[in-house]
């Protein structure tokens, strides 16, 4: 993999974790995000091969058994998981490679792999909650997103760094610092 890094981002869904990744690699031209594969629905919007590879849960099992996933994990009734083929041949190909994943799979690959990992959380629960009604979750799904933070934020102190999304904008500043500060060049 030569000098390239391993990234983890986590945090509590509607934490902005998945739109600071983007934003970190239209940024820097040599990091490359992951793009996980999920047996979820796509919500609106959503582009398979852009926002995730959507499958179903018969080929991701498919994938799970032939050892295909660097991690992987059931969250909230969908699997999800990281390609090991996908983030390999990146970092191999010389980019530096963003995981955007749960607590629980960054666990996971901080017990293999060599990584730098970045918890993103938002300043408060209820802000959390806002941005929830903002993307139109269901209430069952609001509540047990809510109750999964409180147990996600306790797992902070397993990261590298801690940044909290109170200003988008400024987030982005403060990550792409961190970017940098780990040798990913601009």
């Amino acid at each position: 993999m030569g000098s390239s890094k391993l990234f983890i981002i986590s945090g509590p869904g509607g934490s902005g974790k998945t739109t600071l990744a983007c934003m970190i690699e239209q940024a820097l031209p040599n990091v490359h995000r992951s793009i996980s594969t999920t047996t979820r629905k796509p919500r609106e919007g959503e582009k398979d091969g852009v926002d995730y590879h959507f499958v179903s849960n018969s080929e991701f099992q498919e994938k799970m058994e032939a050892g295909g996933f660097l991690e992987c994990a059931k969250v909230f009734d969908n699997w999800y998981g990281s390609e090991k083929a996908q983030v390999f041949d990146a970092l191999n190909a010389g980019k530096h490679v963003i995981l955007v994943i749960d607590v629980q799979g960054a666990l996971e690959v901080k017990k293999e792999l060599e990584t730098v990992s970045i918890f993103i959380s938002p300043p408060s629960l209820d802000v959390l909650e806002e941005r929830l009604k903002l993307r139109r979750a269901e209430e069952v799904e609001m509540r047990s997103r809510l109750e999964a933070a409180h147990v996600e934020m306790e797992m902070i102190k397993h990261y590298d760094y801690h940044l909290v999304n109170r200003d988008l904008g400024a987030a982005f500043e403060k990550l792409k610092e961190i970017f940098i500060g780990e040798g990913v060049c601009t």
